[in-house]
């Protein structure tokens, strides 16, 4: 089977004269009642939305410069355009018309497909078609143009063309006569628009069902010399994942490395909190009801290449907290915790099935996002981030990943994320409230109440001093299962200088547990004074000291040689301590007051008669 396989790779490379058809033809391949299905749901998916993205492409991206047509984004825009249909109908169950069914314009139009969807009527499209229809929803009146490919029969013609890609567009063709996309777009797609006439002959051509089938055939043509063509560097086997919208106007994602456009905004990664997303790529915010509570994430993979895959490569599937560094891959493989919970790790990694050349394949990921009460000490405790990576031998990462993973993401295909917020719906196992702290001489005393508690275990107790980061100081027990008040307090006997912030994290008898707000207490001695009067004096004077956190002291004074003539110990138990002193001698005399490792001055000067 190996051997066969590498004959038909060689076969592919060296017989220029054999198209690479992707794509089935909609009439060779479909019956009427297949056909009829199909123009069902493309009716379905067109919209005035869908279809003012192509007509209205300019004035949607505030740019007059940027176009889809007359410029290199005709062949991608247009992809990434089909994409967003072929999506459609995955999700409604309808895998055999992807990729989508091309028309022939050298063949009759289907009866099915001649008609304009009626949502044309309510498409404002505000660029038209110079020389085109008034009216852009009338029906087209040429449903045979009867237009073949003439000089594109061979792949050898094909091949004769170079293609360069946008990065990023604008890019005009200016004159540029040996462009696949130009040769492409002129005359041969738009002498199909101009004798179809009407509708299709306007830039809301989208409305008609079979302008989308005409674009797979161009898109067809596209894919022969991507696959067959020497200069083409696309591999036969390329998966990938969008990092950012399906169309995303001028910045389209179909594959380009390096990205061309923003990331963390892809659409091929979205969150369901049940377990719909095979029929659903609506993003919902990830719920957290509890530890064992599971969301489920859905990734699209994608196959830009020639050949079918193997389905040996495997998908993984990662989450990190924003407002770290996201540094690859230490904050993502729960290596890392802020004293609380890691700040990232891996979810699971998941085999990928067989994907079809220019086709998709959608994988589930069961989920237990983790409750963001576990991070309020960040400025946004509901932000997060997912990281999805295809690896295989082959299809390895264009670019080695380094430690900055927007860097990997931008240069690498394989990799996409999603910026995501995870809502805390837990339900609260107890009423917590009036959590309070003081500062009681040199501890800090806190307090807390239950208004009612159901299987509650205990409260470990957090602390961060100047925001470093938390970590855990104490337990108090609970009380179980009770309809009524409770109170319970708890000393931090050794406080930090500053401000010092604390959090509870209540637990249940099954483990699971709860965050409480986190509070803030100064433990400072802004308050602490030394007063030394009268100064100066002739013998006699006072040293007053206030102690509100009656802490040990140690008083000593010192002559101008340096030498120590009087000391005392000061206990903690006088807030306000005064001590009368005596000295004969003239001179400056130092007073130092030590409080741990503070040291306070004051001076002193004897002046007798």
């Amino acid at each position: 089977m190996k051997n066969l396989y590498f004959l038909l790779l060689l076969f592919n490379t060296i017989a220029l004269n054999v198209l690479s058809q992707v794509r089935q033809d909609l009439i060779a391949d479909f019956t009427p009642a297949e056909r009829d299905t199909l123009v069902g749901l493309m009716q379905q998916y067109i919209t005035s939305d869908i279809v003012e993205l192509h007509c209205n492409f300019r004035n949607l991206t505030g740019n007059n410069d940027l176009q889809i047509h007359d410029d290199f984004n005709f062949l991608p825009f247009h992809r990434a355009y089909m994409e967003g249909m072929e999506d459609f109908f995955i999700l409604n169950g309808h895998p055999e018309f992807v990729p989508l069914p091309s028309w022939d314009p050298n063949t009759p139009t289907p009866t099915e497909f001649r008609l304009v969807d009626a949502d044309c009527m309510s498409t404002d499209c505000n660029i038209n078609v110079s020389g085109g229809p008034s009216n852009y929803c009338e029906t087209p009146t040429d449903w045979d143009p009867k237009i073949n490919r003439n000089n594109y029969s061979e792949l050898n013609d094909l091949c004769a063309y170079q293609y360069n890609p946008p990065s990023p567009p604008p890019v005009p063709y200016n004159d540029d006569e040996d462009e696949l996309s130009r040769n492409l777009e002129t005359p041969y797609h738009n002498d199909v628009h101009i004798d179809m006439a009407e509708n299709m002959f306007s830039f809301a051509s989208p409305s008609s069902p079979i302008f989308w089938n005409w674009h797979a055939y161009l898109d067809d043509m596209w894919k022969e010399w991507e696959c067959d063509c020497p200069q083409s560097t696309i591999p036969n086997v390329d998966l990938y994942l969008k990092d950012n919208t399906k169309i995303m106007l001028h910045t389209r994602d179909v594959g380009e490395e390096p990205n061309i456009g923003p990331i963390w905004e892809s659409d091929d990664v979205w969150v369901r909190n049940q377990q719909d997303g095979f029929t659903n790529d609506t993003i919902q915010d990830p719920e957290y009801i509890g530890p064992t509570s599971p969301v489920y994430v859905y990734v699209r993979v994608r196959n830009r290449g020639c050949l079918a895959s193997a389905g040996t490569e495997s998908l993984s599937l990662y989450w990190s907290k924003e407002g770290t560094a996201l540094t690859w891959p230490s904050y993502w493989n729960g290596s890392l915790s802020n004293g609380f919970a890691v700040l990232g790790d891996s979810i699971s990694t998941q085999t990928i099935p067989v994907i079809d050349a220019q086709s998709s394949a959608i994988l589930e990921f069961q989920w237990f996002p983790p409750n963001p009460d576990n991070y309020n000490s960040s400025n946004n405790p509901s932000d997060f981030f997912l990281l999805a990576r295809q690896v295989s031998t082959n299809d390895p990462m264009t670019t080695p990943e380094v430690s900055d993973v927007d860097e990997n993401v931008d240069e690498n295909n394989n990799i996409a994320g999603k910026n995501i917020s995870i809502i805390n719906n837990a339900p609260l196992p107890i009423e917590l409230s009036n959590f309070l702290g003081d500062r009681i001489k040199d501890e800090i005393r806190l307090s807390w109440q239950t208004n009612s508690e159901i299987q509650n275990k205990g409260f470990e107790v957090y602390r961060s001093i100047n925001n470093f980061p938390f970590e855990k100081i104490g337990w108090i027990d609970g009380n179980l299962s009770s309809d009524q008040k409770n109170y319970y307090t708890f000393n931090d006997l050794n406080p930090g200088y500053g401000i010092n912030y604390y959090q509870l994290k209540q637990i249940d008898l099954d483990g699971t547990s709860d965050n409480s707000e986190i509070i803030a207490v100064n433990f400072d001695n802004s308050d602490f004074d030394i007063q030394v009067f009268p100064n100066p004096t002739d013998q006699r004077f006072s040293i007053r000291i206030k102690n509100p956190l009656l802490q040990i002291m140690k008083v000593q004074i010192h002559d101008n040689l340096g030498l120590k003539i009087w000391e005392s110990q000061v206990t903690s138990e006088e807030s306000n301590w005064t001590k009368e002193l005596e000295i004969k001698k003239n001179g400056l005399y130092l007073i130092t007051v030590q409080i741990g490792s503070e040291i306070y001055f004051e001076r002193i000067v004897i002046l007798n008669d």
